[in-house]
């Protein structure tokens, strides 16, 4: 009887299946400066412009990135946990219109590298490039002598612009422009002193650049994309927003009001900051457990998911598995790498000033009805609406801490950014 499965061969005798050539196009890489000065203090406003109108032009914005110079002038060196930590808040704008706002970016881009990054890339690459280290910041964190300067290279991570799988059209009539607000010294920087804290004037970036990797393709090869498409270029991304809160000293109930409205929103990650905005600690690395016993997500009223996640200070193992099937699918990736560890993570209130004292607890809710695996992320999205709904962070703790602690919460959605060439020829924004 034969079998109803097709028989194949290898896709090593299959000499059809080949690299095809590509048709003419041209890469360049171009130096972005600026557009509202050269030299920022901390607390200020930084503006990249990314000019619209350039025929047959793409952006490829995930091999692009943000560079700057950082210059210590205080009497005293200081330490960074890494150099997103400069960054407070981060939009993408287009004809003055926001298509995303990130507030609190860094402490954002420090939970996912946490999750997700290993010690080896850390404090190797990573560290040559942004500035990280692995989990021994207050001996291996980069610092900046007094007087000294020091380049850093950052791709602008959890932006939708790099979310995209997709190049970024140049040829529309809009200007994308990058907005970016600078930190305070105090959250930005770790000082070696409480009491002769490092100010904003004495930390400076400049230059301040965008080095964007361009492709500009042939006449013709863009009239067929354009007909491919008929003239509607859609990129399906992801962004965050953010929400945040306080938990105040002695609290036992965690009751959020988010106001994330959107169409899908696809996961929820939190932490708790006891040493936000302390001089002499590293503010965006240290979080604290917080004796959470139960945690969800609430949309008017009901709760996802139906019986809570439940966390312990000796039971870390549920908040990060549900933290590995949130995030990268890596329940049973054992190859995964991270700087997370059960003593870490099951820290409360630590000062944030040594290795034992700097926590790293991490939660997040996974939201997708049908999450795609085996490296198919980009075929579906299928997470939760909440347009129009009241949308909170519930939680229970085991008992209360006498220390106020500050709740970030960042939500992940899809969103299109859409560019009609036969219509408006200017970007639009679908949530």
């Amino acid at each position: 009887m034969s079998s109803q499965f097709p028989e194949v061969g290898s896709k090593r005798v299959d000499y059809m299946d080949k690299k095809l050539k590509s048709y003419s196009a041209k890469g360049s890489r171009q130096i972005i400066p600026s557009s509202n000065g050269n030299s920022f203090q901390l607390n200020s406003v930084i503006n990249i412009d990314l000019q619209g109108n350039q025929p047959n032009t793409y952006l490829d914005f995930a091999a692009s990135y943000l560079r700057f110079t950082v210059t210590n002038s205080d009497g005293a060196a200081f330490k960074i946990g890494s150099a997103y930590d400069f960054i407070d808040r981060l939009e993408v704008l287009v004809d003055g219109s926001t298509v995303s706002n990130i507030n609190n970016y860094s402490a954002l881009v420090a939970q996912l590298m946490d999750e997700s990054v290993g010690g080896q890339f850390r404090e190797h690459m990573g560290k040559c490039l942004m500035g990280t280290c692995d989990d021994d910041l207050a001996n291996n964190a980069v610092s900046i002598a007094a007087g000294a300067s020091k380049t850093f290279t950052l791709p602008l991570l959890c932006t939708p612009l790099f979310a995209s799988s997709k190049y970024i059209p140049c040829f529309s009539r809009s200007t994308i422009r990058l907005r970016i607000t600078l930190a305070n010294a105090a959250r930005a920087v770790a000082s070696a002193d409480a009491a002769a804290a490092t100010t904003n004037d004495q930390v400076v970036l400049s230059p301040v650049d965008f080095i964007g990797q361009y492709i500009r393709v042939s006449a013709d090869a863009q009239m067929q994309i354009d007909a491919n498409c008929n003239g509607f270029y859609e990129l399906v991304v992801s962004d965050f927003r953010s929400a945040e809160g306080t938990y105040n000293a002695n609290d036992t109930n965690l009751n959020l009001n988010l106001g994330i409205s959107v169409s899908s929103l696809d996961r929820l990650m939190f932490g708790f900051y006891p040493t936000r905005d302390t001089a002499d600690a590293f503010s965006n690395q240290n979080r604290s457990n917080l004796l959470l016993q139960d945690y969800a997500i609430s949309v008017n009223g009901l709760e996802t998911p139906r019986r809570r996640i439940e966390a312990s200070s000796t039971n870390v193992a549920e908040p990060v598995a549900e933290l590995a099937v949130a995030s990268t699918n890596s329940l049973g990736d054992f190859n995964h790498q991270s700087n997370l560890n059960p003593v870490s993570f099951a820290l409360t209130g630590g000062t944030g000033k040594t290795k034992a004292t700097t926590g790293s607890a991490i939660y997040m809710i996974d939201l997708e009805s049908l999450k795609p695996h085996g490296g198919d992320g980009d075929a579906i999205y299928s997470g939760i609406s909440t347009i129009g709904a009241t949308t909170q962070l519930v939680g229970t703790f085991s008992a209360g801490t006498d220390t106020q602690h500050s709740v970030l919460v960042y939500g992940q959605y899809t969103m299109s950014l859409v560019l009609d060439m036969k219509g408006s020829q200017t970007f639009m924004v679908q949530t």
